[in-house]
């Protein structure tokens, strides 16, 4: 090769001819395709582990109801006296969907429960009202509304502080003023099928539902703002509980459909078996599940999951590690056709099996402790 041969070899590419400042700039170009696809990787990885460490403890992307309660408030309704109305409904009007709501500034209790005489055939609603200051009465109202259009007989009853403008904002953001009013309705002790029960408490109070297996609702739905969800043999083919503030304790059966969030401790104790009912259990702290059950189950939670109990249930774990416990319950043979999914999320979960004929020799005994302090035990043999 010759001496001009030698010192141009250097400058061209030998496969293409290019001189070295174009195989530089061929060479960033590919480093910049690269770095692009890296970033492309690295930000998909950054948006999956969001997205799955959303789906582990503590949960909150699974709750129904995620927006965080509003702060409590300071308004003080002790040693004022108050008033009482009684509104008796004829069971003839045969309302179908009930809806009570107590709106911003209404601090109470709600309870459902059924008379204790069981000759008595009449709904009863009675309310016992109270005010922070006497100028507040002024502005109380309970807006009722009436429908008896066909398939849709509907009883809504929704109590507010129709407030000025000024005072409104000293209630939203002072919490300075607030009615008290403490709900009581009351079914005939005797079977009854209802469309709808829907209470919403959206300021402070408890929402109690004692209904002893009379009453049964095609949707049952519970909310407090700030506040416990208690139930005793409450009866619903779907039913949503949601306590953002509060705890859940309830004994009850659904037969479709079960969703329930709390930030306390949650406990559901079925009295009989739901042979096809689909449930999403979860609480931010202890998730206690008390289950006559077959089928298939999913417990998540930050500690070890527990199963315990009934010890003729066959047990087949499919999925097993430190916070998650996946399989079925009941032999294979035993399992219906369309198996029911149960799935419990907390900090602790638990999952107690009891006898599947626990329902025929069920005594329930539950102790309620409402905010006026005293205790009541209920009992029932069935």
């Amino acid at each position: 090769m010759s001496s001009n041969e030698d010192e141009t070899a250097p400058l061209l590419d030998n496969q293409n001819g290019a001189t070295p400042k174009q195989g530089q700039e061929k060479k960033y170009r590919i480093l910049l395709v690269v770095a692009h696809v890296l970033g492309f990787l690295v930000l998909v990885a950054f948006a999956s582990g969001y997205y799955l460490g959303n789906r582990v403890w503590p949960f909150k992307s699974e709750a129904p109801y995620p927006d965080p309660p509003k702060p409590l408030p300071v308004c003080n309704l002790d040693h004022i006296e108050g008033y009482t109305e009684t509104v008796p409904i004829a069971l003839e009007n045969n309302f179908q969907i009930f809806n009570v709501v107590f709106d911003e500034g209404i601090v109470g209790n709600i309870l459902v429960n059924v008379h204790e005489d069981s000759n008595r055939t009449d709904i009863v609603l009675k309310q016992t009202i109270k005010f922070s200051d006497p100028s507040i009465e002024s502005y109380f109202d309970a807006l009722i509304n009436v429908s008896f259009r066909a398939y849709n007989r509907l009883y809504s009853q929704r109590f507010f502080l129709n407030l000025p403008l000024d005072q409104r904002q000293s209630l939203l953001y002072n919490r300075h003023h607030c009615a008290g009013v403490d709900l009581e309705i009351t079914f005939p002790q005797k079977y009854l099928v209802l469309d709808q029960l829907n209470i919403h408490n959206r300021y402070k109070g408890n929402i109690d539902v004692r209904t002893d297996g009379f009453v049964r609702f095609n949707l049952l739905t519970a909310k407090t703002a700030h506040g416990d969800i208690r139930m005793n043999l409450a009866n619903a083919m779907e039913m949503t509980l949601n306590a953002p503030a509060g705890a859940i304790d309830a004994v009850l059966n659904v037969d479709n459909q079960l969703v329930t969030y709390s930030s306390e401790d949650t406990t559901i104790d079925f009295f009989t078996w739901p042979y096809f009912a689909d449930m999403n259990i979860v609480s931010e702290k202890r998730t206690t599940v008390k289950y006559p059950y077959k089928g298939k189950f999913l417990m998540q939670s930050a500690t070890r999951p527990l199963v315990t109990g009934y010890q003729d249930t066959v047990v087949n774990i499919t999925k097993e590690d430190e916070h998650l416990l996946e399989g079925k319950l009941g032999a294979d043979w035993a399992l219906p056709w369309a198996l029911p999914r149960l799935v419990l999320k907390g900090h602790d979960t638990v999952l107690e099996l009891k006898s599947p004929y626990v329902g025929d020799e069920l005594r329930q005994e539950q102790e309620w402790r409402d905010l006026s302090g005293f205790n009541m035990t209920m009992s029932r043999n069935h």
